[in-house]
């Protein structure tokens, strides 16, 4: 038997935010346009992308073409295409998000990518699998004023696997806005490893970006274990100005997760920001 948790993390500032969540993840699937073939210049902003394809994502240009024996395909990758791709999606930003930073998250494209923010090259990744992003805040128009991310997928070597691999950007996408200070991306990682009956303990690491705020700022960060139920079962709150913090959780007589009962514990992460109130709000 063992305990088992699902960690929702959260990002509040003071008195003022007292029921405000500032990490926002937004869907950005929908409305992306894209072209299969290699195009010049398909990532300055001044492209004319108006006779692209209109699509939402997740996207394999490799299946949607279908199969053929005949050309540039292989056994090892099912008879499908690979090919160089182009995508495209145009996003407006308002004012209040000049004061967030904000974040691109790719769950997966396939593969050898390049991304472009309004023309800047964030970077590349050749591996297809893994997920990866990029902060967009320093090149971003706001006022509503339009944004172009472009990405270029190069699967032009296309017989890499013995197994169907697809191409494109094949996984979801997320844009997210976050205050100055927060947890960063995959910042929290929990180790329950010692579980008895009367006591399970509880690791949690926490890896903060703070330093835009002041260096006399303090951070509450508060834990909260809620059973399955959505009863409040344990509090702690840790006081910290340093980026990698660890907490201990002690929670005396858990209730133990098995086939027969799959009981599920909730862990709540919250940042408050306690002097002084730097970090601005939505």
């Amino acid at each position: 038997m063992k305990i088992i948790f699902h960690c929702l993390l959260l990002f509040f500032s003071g008195i003022l935010a007292k029921n405000l969540p500032v990490r926002n993840v937004i869907n950005f699937n929908a409305n992306w346009k894209f072209h299969l073939g290699d195009v010049e210049n398909a990532q300055s902003t001044e492209f004319n992308d108006n006779m692209w394809q209109v699509l939402n994502l997740p996207h394999d240009w490799s299946i949607e073409n279908g199969y053929q024996k005949e050309g540039k395909t292989a056994c090892s990758t099912g008879f499908v295409i690979g090919g160089i791709g182009w995508y495209r999606k145009t996003f407006s930003l308002s004012e209040k998000d000049k004061k967030k930073k904000i974040q691109i998250m790719f769950d997966g494209v396939y593969n050898n990518s390049s991304v472009w923010i309004n023309g800047h090259l964030l970077g590349t990744r050749p591996n297809g699998y893994s997920t990866f992003s990029y902060n967009l805040t320093p090149y971003l128009n706001f006022k509503n004023k339009q944004n172009i991310i472009a990405v270029k997928v190069n699967h032009d070597a296309y017989t890499d696997s013995r197994w169907y691999t697809g191409s494109g950007i094949y996984r979801k996408v997320r844009l997210i806005k976050t205050n100055p200070c927060h947890f960063k991306l995959n910042g929290i990682h929990i180790l329950a490893n010692k579980v008895e009956e009367n006591i399970a303990t509880i690791v949690v690491n926490t890896d903060l970006e703070i330093k835009p705020a002041s260096p006399k700022a303090k951070f509450d960060i508060e834990y909260q274990i809620f059973d399955r139920l959505g009863k409040l079962v344990f509090t702690k709150h840790q006081l910290t100005n340093k980026s990698l913090n660890t907490s201990v959780l002690e929670l005396n007589d858990p209730i133990l997760w098995s086939v027969q009962a799959p009981n599920l514990y909730h862990l709540k992460v919250k940042l408050i920001n306690v002097y002084p109130l730097s970090v601005h709000l939505l």
